[in-house]
């Protein structure tokens, strides 16, 4: 698991990853905003469904 299961980390990393500068300069590979907006709301529909089971 990233960050070993520590969700605020996760949370601050994925907010600098959705960035193009941040990201940039934390040397992370460049993807494309279409492909991190899908992922955005991947992530939050498996939340929704844990939350939910």
């Amino acid at each position: 698991m990233i960050f070993e299961g520590n969700k605020e980390l996760d949370g601050k990393f994925w907010d600098v990853r959705k960035r193009e500068t941040d990201s940039s300069s934390a040397g992370l590979y460049p993807v494309k905003a279409e492909l991190l907006a899908f992922l955005d709301e991947a992530i939050a529909s498996l939340n929704e469904i844990e939350c939910n089971s």
